[in-house]
């Protein structure tokens, strides 16, 4: 933070010398990231005394959002709904789109989590109509067309919310399509998650458990059926005819509340998305990831498998066996990935705590019914879960290895693809060796005179 530091000072002994703005918000936002909340906050104060006097509207509306966004994380509310309105006010006056999405998100969020349900609805309408102005620069859109689903599912608009989600998904997808490598991708959908999170929440709450299902699938199986076949990365290079096709579709989506036209667009980013270029295995999944059946029929009767979806403030295990589902609540991920980075960091350094790897059966395995039955456990992790040995965790005084085999899988579809694969494989052609009986008497005669014979 010593380079921000200084070209924060030199600008203050140099009022020749312009506003530092991008080494005041990069400091305030790493101050944020370290949790030195009283800090960022007095650097937002002193940066806007400065601005008082100048005409710097944008710079003006990033404090004022940083401000706010502080607050909240130090439970002021108030203050913080305060912050937020003044950088929507100065946004809205300068027509920047762009700072209009930024604070209204965030305004909408801070609303709904204080349970202001209308006025978050009201901010979120504001903040979706402004995205729509600036159609190149719609990464927020899916978060905030989630956020709104969130809101109307807590009014009691299920069906209203389950439409929003289908919309911020597919728009998702368009994004991880057009990623240029794999890494990307998967940066991506981890910082998509919470998406994914809710809206398989809200179907399971629904019974939906198929379609609960084929939201993680969607994406967790596209991404791991394309790993199994090469990917090439993708070079930047200006929009092409498709690509900018497919903008103009996700716009088109934002911008509907039709059901049938939601469909048809829907399709049609689908069928745009195929025609980028996805490798055989990931087109499957964007169309077709694996069912609720399919996968209940390539799994065997000794077999559990377990997918995770890690979320604040509830996360998900949902537990699938030949014959049953149950989506089972869990800690936050908060919790559950603090408690698996420290066990990992424990196991690397080589040290022994079955009160933490306790601590972790009770979180992830302990909740599930079927766990004790089933012997073969296969595991779909999230987030930190990747890292972590279910093996090593404890149930009592014995480790899971002990009555259990682990298998890990990075998802639902690829482990039915694999399955299938493995069973359509051909068994390989052995050549035939035939062995006759020896038909003749022995010779037992002595070896020269057998030589002096056939000579």
């Amino acid at each position: 933070m010593t380079p921000l530091h200084e070209a924060i000072e030199i600008a203050e002994a140099h009022p020749e010398v312009a506003y530092p703005t991008l080494a005041v918000s990069t400091k305030i936002d790493a101050l944020v990231g370290l949790r030195r909340y009283k800090e960022a906050l007095q650097l937002a104060n002193d940066s806007l005394i400065r601005l008082k006097a100048t005409p710097f509207d944008g710079q003006k509306t990033q404090l004022y959002l940083s401000r706010g966004t502080i607050e909240a994380k130090l439970g002021n509310r108030s203050a913080a709904i305060s912050n937020m309105q003044t950088a929507l006010g100065l946004a809205d006056h300068m027509r920047n789109f762009r700072g209009l999405t930024d604070v209204g998100g965030t305004l909408a969020q801070t609303y709904f989590d204080g349970g202001q349900l209308h006025e978050a609805l009201d901010a979120i309408n504001a903040e979706i109509a402004a995205n729509t102005n600036i159609p190149n620069e719609l990464y927020l859109a899916p978060a905030n067309l989630a956020l709104k689903a969130k809101i109307l599912d807590k009014m009691g608009d299920a069906e209203a919310a389950d439409s929003l989600f289908r919309k911020s998904i597919t728009l998702v997808d368009a994004m991880i399509q057009r990623a240029s490598t794999v890494s990307v991708e998967r940066l991506l959908l981890v910082e998509m998650s919470d998406i994914y999170s809710a809206d398989f929440a809200s179907l399971c709450r629904q019974g939906r458990y198929d379609d609960a299902l084929k939201v993680l699938e969607k994406v967790r199986g596209r991404l791991e059926a394309e790993a199994l076949q090469h990917h090439s990365s993708q070079p930047l290079h200006a929009p092409t005819p498709q690509e900018q096709e497919l903008t103009r579709l996700n716009v088109a989506l934002i911008n509907t509340d039709d059901p049938k036209k939601r469909d048809a667009l829907m399709s049609a980013i689908y069928q745009t998305e195929i025609r980028l270029g996805p490798s055989k295995l990931a087109a499957v999944s964007i169309v077709h990831p694996v069912s609720l059946p399919q996968l209940q029929r390539v799994l065997s009767q000794d077999q559990l498998l377990i997918e995770y979806v890690l979320a604040n403030p509830t996360s998900y295990a949902l537990a699938i066996t030949r014959s049953g589902i149950h989506a089972y609540p869990i800690p936050s991920r908060a919790a559950i990935e603090a408690n698996a980075t420290k066990y990992r960091n424990e196991i690397y350094a080589k040290l022994t705590d079955p009160t933490l790897a306790r601590t972790l059966f009770r979180e992830l395995l302990a909740p599930i019914q079927d766990y004790a039955e089933k012997r073969d456990l296969v595991i779909v992790p999230d987030g930190q879960l990747h890292l972590l040995s279910f093996s090593a965790l404890v149930n009592k005084d014995a480790y899971v290895l002990s009555y259990h085999t682990v298998d890990v899988v990075p998802s639902s579809t690829a482990f039915a693809i694999l399955v299938k694969q493995s069973e359509n494989e051909e068994k390989p052609e052995m050549p035939y060796i035939g062995v006759a009986a020896w038909t003749q008497n022995s010779d037992n005669r002595n070896p020269i005179l057998r030589a002096i014979k056939r000579s």
